[in-house]
């Protein structure tokens, strides 16, 4: 239920050189010809539960335009990874990683989670946002893990983080000032982060490791969702990490099963009195004494 109404498309013409060569190819098809840069919602709609739609007594157009798109469009670029925006933070660690963007595939993919990612975490510490495990916090949490195990990737064993958090103020500070500003406080923020990170990061992947061939031996198709409870209460491994560990090696995670781990630590939480606290690597328990002493 919510505000409806239709929609449109606005979509740029790359050229036949990119499209698929069928007859019927046009707008929406699965080719890299045709690019959706805008889309436009025409909310005059309220659509409830059972699906009747009363009109809207102010109507609006929700519009969404992608920036990055735009500018893929407008310096003629094969990606958005190409554009400024993007290009210089990746050729930064392309460098200091002791490779070159675009000649291995797998490295690649590395050095654009780690330009995405390092990027979103500076704006989310300019804007106030610290890490933890709840909301905002912990979206902060595994966008920074997963850069830094994709930075292992590229054979990054040490921190690495504030070096991307100073290309990308370097790159964005003449639009968005307050980066400048607050530069030493974001780089803070992410180095402490990806510190407390490391500290378990190298342990966790060996278990994960391990267990990932294990069960692999064993014709398992499916990592149990103790185990990857364990990898995330143990070692502050997201469960999305994990998930991508495991897809990385045809495996899956059982998600269901992760769930009901959750649920019996917090039953267990509340039963002995412990309080779970957002730690360096998890969600850890701190036990308080009922009776006070």
């Amino acid at each position: 239920s919510g505000p409806c109404g239709p929609d449109s498309e606005i979509y740029f013409d790359r050229g036949v050189e990119h499209g698929c060569g069928q007859a019927d190819c046009k707008p929406g098809c699965e080719c890299e010809r045709f690019l959706e840069i805008w889309n436009l919602v025409f909310m005059q709609y309220f659509q409830d539960l059972d699906g009747t739609r009363t009109p809207l007594p102010r109507k609006n157009i929700d519009t969404g335009l992608g920036l990055e798109r735009l500018a893929m469009v407008m310096q003629g670029k094969e990606s958005v990874f190409d554009t400024d925006l993007f290009r210089p933070i990746i050729d930064r660690f392309a460098s200091i990683a002791h490779t070159t963007y675009g000649q291995d595939a797998k490295h690649d993919t590395s050095l654009r989670v780690i330009a995405d990612h390092g990027r979103a975490l500076v704006f989310l510490a300019a804007d106030g946002v610290l890490p933890s495990n709840e909301g905002r916090g912990y979206i902060f949490r595994r966008l920074l893990r997963r850069a830094v195990r994709h930075g292992k990737l590229l054979g990054l064993d040490k921190p690495f983080l504030s070096e991307a958090a100073d290309t990308v103020i370097n790159l964005m500070k003449s639009h968005y000032v307050e980066l400048g500003l607050q530069r030493d406080r974001i780089v803070e923020i992410i180095s402490l982060e990806e510190k407390k990170f490391n500290q378990t990061l190298n342990a966790g992947l060996a278990l994960l490791t391990n267990l990932l061939e294990e069960l692999q031996q064993k014709g398992h198709q499916a990592i149990p969702g103790e185990e990857a409870f364990k990898l995330y209460d143990s070692h502050g491994f997201p469960l999305e990490l994990t998930q991508e560990v495991a897809a990385e090696h045809g495996l899956t995670v059982d998600v269901s099963g992760f769930e009901q781990a959750m649920q019996r630590q917090q039953v267990r939480s509340r039963a002995t009195g412990c309080l779970l606290y957002a730690s360096d690597a998890g969600d850890d328990l701190l036990c308080v004494d009922p009776g006070g002493r």
